[in-house]
């Protein structure tokens, strides 16, 4: 429901994930496609335009923890998102399961490099 109001209102490409938080049990994070970013000029204000959306249309209980900006996320060849791999790697889970469905098993590589540069892995 989170990331369809996010893409919806802002017209952009993302996937909510939640991770383990002490307070709500589980917190949504958001990753956004950047290739779909052209309007957005940076991190920041892409993090307070969804954070206001979300505040403003579901509920402040519902912020994400964080947004981050990514090359690409992971699919299935049907074009499904794989949100279970991405929780894995956002958790630093090494057991990612089984890939083979996974249209772009490269993007796995880059999305860990990205969250490095972020300083969550």
């Amino acid at each position: 429901m989170l990331s369809q109001n996010i893409k919806t209102l802002l017209n952009i490409e993302c996937a909510v994930v939640g991770i383990p938080d002490n307070i709500k049990g589980e917190a949504p994070v958001v990753f956004v496609i950047r290739k779909k970013m052209s309007e957005i000029r940076s991190l920041a204000d892409l993090k307070t335009e969804i954070v206001e959306q979300v505040r403003k249309e579901i509920s402040p209980i519902a912020l994400p923890r964080e947004v981050y900006l990514v090359e690409d996320l992971l699919k299935t060849r049907g074009g499904k998102i794989m949100r279970k791999i991405l929780k894995k790697i956002l958790i630093n889970d090494e057991n990612l399961g089984d890939l083979s469905a996974l249209a772009n098993p490269e993007a796995i590589a880059v999305l860990k490099k990205t969250l490095f540069s972020y300083g969550r892995l």
